[in-house]
């Protein structure tokens, strides 16, 4: 298969730039073609021959209306990088022209990226033949899934063969997964539209610029590459030149240290979130071509011709499934799958919505197994593998990946890619949880405030408590990432681009928390939050009751509570309690976040007080039912005692309760 893959790509970067093209957008879909294509198909990015460097400085002089010595002082004889539509050359602009020098803004070394000759009319050609092959395809695709779709059938009506006589042909062995439903036109048109796209290098420019301001202010430790608009035009784009070594070489090259490196890579990874769901312009192609690491430490964007506009449905939809995915929520990694486009709603399609989230359970089982196939190497629970997994699970329920999530599945993947060279044990989804917990915390719009609820609060209006837990520990552990940096894990740069538990996005989510939990719609929550108290008092008094009687008869403890050292408290009580342990330590080494709670509460006086009131009615009533005020002194001893061991443990970090042990 290997060599096949190498003849494939051979062939396709031989045939022309919209094939160059579609072999490139087949390297991200590792859902659809075996990795060994993928791997193979990844090299398209690179390794494309360059065209006539005469035919290229024609092209340069006749867009710039000027012999090339007349606006370069020098110019480099061969490109230094070479793509499917394009290719990139090193020069000085002149030195004796002060109106050029004023125009560029003083810069002088320049990247001059030359278009291909006659690319529209060869990209359209391509068009033609991709569309037809296209169609060919889709009619050899559909034939298989109906048939796999006979076979289903078949083997659900009790294994009867297509004659119907009762052969069992089927029944023995369970029908391979379908392959989920393909639109190949639809994905070449979109494919040509977006080559057609990348020609207007005039339209590149301004998405660079954009970039510029959106994401690479002071303290990023992000930049990209200032345009120079007086000599950019629709075929050719000149920005200034920006001296730096592959991100992915810098360890290699004797540049940083791995710490430093894993640090920046980090960096990189906050800014593609940043760009996916909070700004909206997506740099789609991060390949380690595109990612420099200048002298200074800073981490560099190149070549803004393939990005992606995502609209807030689409970022607000990533949010959710990524927040689903971690928490194991099978409904709401449901309801993220339509909102992103990859299931149609349900009152358009063919399937039981109950049967999506009977597929995404089991998918989300298998979590457990394949982090121990990572701790032994023999799997990685990377991005592209997700992808992978996520397609077979809806496989059979109309499942398409929309082309905007096949451009975040390509970065994410060649991000990925790149940072296991120089971390391998870096995961993308571990690593972004952290960064967009912090991102739902700041952002207080009604769409993302209302993932934040469902996030936090079950059916009845309960706090999920082993929920605010991770979040609680993905928030610090964001403060402490984005501290260790401040500190000093990077050469240069300040900050990077996540902000950890900013102060003003905490702020608001604290004032928004509390406006809800006081008003009309919070009675939900404030109800769960009295039979919450009562509860745990209650498993206070039995633990404590289970614990004394066998103490004085000698007898073992109750059934279930073997192998629990002394004091531990049930599992679901000891989330609540770490959980609330949690938020005090939050407090207690925030002070500017304690400050702000302490403002919120005097703000809200009465109904903070009335709430206390109602919990400690509940509390009394629930004792008062389950055992006698001696009893509750007791167990309030011990809840003291079993704290107390608690804080003497060492630990790394915050420990986490059994309940809540899901990794990824």
């Amino acid at each position: 298969m290997a060599r096949r893959a190498v003849r494939v790509r051979s062939v396709l970067a031989s045939l022309g730039p919209a094939f160059v093209k579609a072999g490139q957008a087949l390297s991200t879909r590792g859902d659809l073609i075996p990795p060994e294509y993928v791997a193979e198909l990844s090299k398209l990015h690179d390794a494309v021959p360059p065209f006539g460097h005469d035919e290229a400085m024609r092209m340069l002089e006749g867009e710039l209306g000027a012999p090339v010595d007349a606006v370069f002082e020098d110019f480099s004889s061969r490109p230094v990088a070479s793509a499917s539509l394009a290719q990139v050359y090193r020069a000085t602009l002149r030195a004796d022209a002060p109106q050029l020098a004023a125009l560029s803004g003083g810069v002088r070394e320049v990247a001059v990226k030359v278009q291909r000759p006659n690319l529209e009319q060869a990209v359209g050609m391509d068009a033609v033949v991709l569309r037809q092959a296209a169609r060919m395809a889709q009619g050899g695709h559909d034939a298989s899934v109906e048939r796999h779709q006979r076979q289903l059938r078949r083997a659900e009506g009790g294994g009867l063969t297509e004659g119907g006589n009762g052969g069992g042909l089927l029944a023995a062995t369970e029908p391979e997964r379908a392959p989920f439903k393909i639109d190949l036109p639809r994905m070449v048109d979109e494919l040509v539209g977006g080559i057609f796209a990348e020609l207007d290098f005039v339209e590149e420019a301004r998405r660079a610029e954009r970039f510029r301001r959106m994401y690479c202010g002071p303290g990023t430790g992000i930049i990209a590459p200032r345009v120079v608009w007086p000599l950019t035009t629709h075929r050719v784009l000149v920005s200034e030149w920006v001296e730096g070594v592959k991100l992915s070489e810098v360890v290699a090259r004797g540049m940083m240290t791995n710490e430093q490196a894993r640090v920046l890579v980090h960096r990189g990874v906050a800014c593609s979130l940043d760009q996916l769901l909070e700004g909206g312009l997506f740099h789609a192609d991060p390949h380690p071509g595109n990612l420099i690491v200048t002298p200074e430490g800073l981490l560099c964007y190149l070549d803004f011709g393939l990005c992606q506009e995502l609209p807030l449905a689409t970022r607000v939809a990533m949010m959710t499934a990524l927040v689903a995915y971690v928490n194991g929520d099978a409904s709401a990694l449901a309801d993220a799958a339509v909102g992103m486009r990859m299931l149609p709603p349900e009152d358009e399609a063919d399937y039981d919505r109950a049967e999506v989230v009977r597929a995404l359970r089991l998918m989300l089982e298998e979590r457990p197994q394949l982090s121990r196939a990572v701790a032994s190497g023999a799997d990685r629970a990377d991005f592209q593998g997700l992808m992978r997994r996520l397609g077979e699970a809806l496989g059979d329920f109309q499942f398409q990946l929309p082309a905007e999530l096949a451009l975040v599945a390509r970065a994410l993947g060649s991000l990925e890619g790149t940072a296991t060279i120089l971390d391998p044990k870096f995961e993308v989804v571990k690593s972004a949880y952290p960064v967009v917990v912090s991102r739902i915390l700041a952002n207080r719009s009604p769409e993302v405030r209302a993932v934040c609820g469902a996030l936090l609060l079950d059916a009845r209006g309960g706090l999920r408590w082993g929920r605010m837990q991770r979040i609680l520990r993905a928030a610090v552990q964001t403060d402490s990432a984005a501290s260790n940096e401040d500190a000093g894990g990077s050469s240069g740069g300040g900050g990077s681009g996540a902000s950890g538990l900013d102060a003003e996005a905490v702020e608001g989510g604290i004032q928004d928390a509390s406006e809800y939990l006081f008003s009309p719609r919070g009675a939900p929550t404030r109800r769960a939050l009295c039979m919450d108290a009562a509860d745990y008092a209650e498993g206070l008094l039995a633990a404590e009751g289970a614990h004394g009687a066998a103490a004085a008869t000698n007898a073992p403890p109750p059934e279930g509570s073997e192998g629990k050292a002394d004091g531990q408290k049930p599992s679901g009580l000891a989330s609540g309690l770490e959980a609330a342990s949690m938020v005090w330590s939050v407090l207690s080494n925030q002070p500017a976040i304690a400050a702000v709670v302490a403002r919120e509460a005097a703000v809200r006086a009465p109904s903070a007080a009335a709430l206390a009131a109602e919990v400690a009615a509940a509390v009394g009533g629930r004792v008062a039912q389950k055992g006698t005020v001696a009893a509750l002194v007791a167990a309030s001893q011990r809840l003291h005692e079993w704290d107390e061991a608690r804080r003497a443990k060492p630990t790394s970090g915050v420990a986490q309760p059994e309940e809540t042990k899901t990794e990824l």
